[in-house]
């Protein structure tokens, strides 16, 4: 229960930035999303095989509780989580170069303001990589490394 009312304030804290940046609009984009996650578990399938994917999805449960077991399991997810972080950071990276390409592949049809408004929605895909990997991923990955050292 503990768990989730941290990630209930993290994910209230963020809401509250979003609101005071101006707008939930702004920061929504489902095709980013959608991008992320694919790529996320596209690159855990090539890393971990499909087994690995499955471990994953199924070894989110462990964010929500204390009760860890730990040995070779815990450890194992604890460095999928891990490469997770780094998956998601770099479907970021590829988000931002590809929406780059489009952004000044397209420069001459845009004057400054539309520019600019292409350019923040560019940088979406980084804010919900680092959302996923440090509120969710970073932290399991952590709890299970860790889990063999609670008394």
């Amino acid at each position: 229960m503990k768990n989730l009312l941290a990630l209930l304030v993290i994910s209230g804290a963020i809401a509250m930035l979003v609101i005071l940046a101006g707008s939930t609009e702004l920061v929504i984009d489902v095709q980013f999303g959608l991008f992320l996650v694919l790529f996320l578990y596209a690159a855990t399938i090539i890393a971990f095989g499909t087994g690995g994917m499955l471990k994953s999805l199924a070894g989110l449960k462990y964010l929500f509780t204390d009760e860890l077991v730990g040995g070779a399991q815990a450890k194992y997810l604890s460095v999928l989580y891990n490469s997770q972080v780094k998956f998601l950071y770099g479907g970021a990276l590829v988000g931002l170069v590809i929406g780059a390409i489009a952004i000044l592949g397209n420069i001459d049809t845009y004057d400054n303001f539309i520019f600019q408004r292409a350019s923040s929605v560019n940088l979406i895909v980084l804010f919900y990589a680092a959302l996923l990997a440090e509120s969710i991923f970073r932290p399991l990955s952590l709890k299970l490394k860790t889990c063999d050292m609670l008394d």
